[in-house]
């Protein structure tokens, strides 16, 4: 019989080496001895009825040492009550401005929506396919339904149809669009530079920017005013046809969280960004658990979608969600 202290030990040795360091980087400490010791009774073939007791995991023990486990250098999570209420649930340095990378599309949507009409046929061009960050799905003088291709750019995140959505006003007037909608919104710390959230040419060039506050107010606006933009980027993935019916790629979503069944809410959509200079981020939109919406943002993070469970999680056990009747 293996006495607890041993048994502590051998369990956070069988957890690293069967499960890895992902969880390691996105539980806490006592998670993952708990789970270590579930792994070690399975290597040890002890028996279910074992006397040893596993410690249950309690909200109220999360430390300012567990929340760090969030790599994000900003994040947040903010509730929508029913009646439009804001709360802020979980936050660090959410007003402090960061690159955002493709999030930037979100706003590239909703302007192209704004001069398209959902049948009217695009046609991509050479100049288009010659930039940076391109899906290799496309060819000069492939047509699409405005409607569809408006799927690749925020399910796929396809740089090259950011690109494409610019050209009939021209990429400068587009951008200057883009940045006029976010004094509109009264979005007073985003700004963008370009319509895809690439890096600049130089670390010191300005780049899209924005902040988490920012970044929800925007995703609230779209699902408020424009769920049919929100909508879209909930799926799972997208076939993609020209406009005459021929099958050109099944799209995937960069967001893998709308494929995860494990997540605490509902995912009603978001949007995905990484560059080198932005590191990794993501918007999140899910269904409250007594109505109404929560946003998570994180910014500047290591792990986007770990960080995001991460703070959904802290979310669900940050109260008691009593709905009443």
């Amino acid at each position: 019989q293996t006495d607890l202290k041993n048994l502590y030990a051998i369990g956070e040795t069988a957890h690293t080496g069967l499960h890895g360091a992902n969880r390691l980087a996105s539980n806490s400490l006592l998670e993952c001895l708990v789970f270590g010791q579930a792994a070690a009774r399975d290597i040890l073939n002890q028996s279910p009825k074992s006397t040893i007791k596993l410690p249950l995991w309690d909200a109220s023990r999360v430390t300012d040492a567990d929340e760090e486990i969030i790599s994000a250098e900003t994040f947040l999570a903010v509730l929508i009550d029913k009646d439009g209420t804001e709360e802020i649930l979980l936050e660090k340095n959410k007003d402090m401005r960061m690159p955002i990378a493709s999030i930037s599309k979100l706003m590239t949507a909703l302007v192209a929506s704004g001069q398209y009409r959902p049948e009217e046929v695009i046609v991509f061009s050479e100049n288009t396919l010659n930039g940076k960050g391109l899906s290799g799905v496309y060819h000069t003088g492939d047509s699409f339904y405005f409607s569809d291709i408006l799927q690749t750019l925020l399910v796929g995140s396809h740089n090259e149809v950011a690109s494409l959505l610019a050209e009939k006003v021209g990429t400068a007037k587009f951008v200057s669009i883009m940045n006029q909608k976010t004094r509109k919104l009264g979005l007073e710390e985003t700004f963008f530079v370009n319509v895809t959230g690439l890096d600049t040419a130089t670390s010191s060039d300005k780049i899209n920017s924005s902040t988490a506050s920012d970044v929800a107010e925007l995703v609230r606006y779209l699902e408020e005013s424009r769920p049919d933009i929100l909508s879209v980027t909930g799926q799972k993935q997208f076939e993609l046809f020209d406009v005459n019916k021929k099958f050109v790629a099944k799209i995937i979503n960069t967001n893998s969280l709308v494929r995860e069944d494990d997540l605490p809410f509902h995912i009603i959509g978001g949007k995905t960004g990484e560059t080198p200079r932005a590191k990794q981020s993501l918007v999140t939109v899910v269904i409250a658990p007594c109505g109404g919406r929560i946003i998570g943002v994180v910014l500047g993070s290591q792990d986007r979608f770990g960080d995001m469970k991460m703070l959904f999680r802290q979310v669900e056990d940050s109260r008691e969600w009593n709905c009443g009747i």
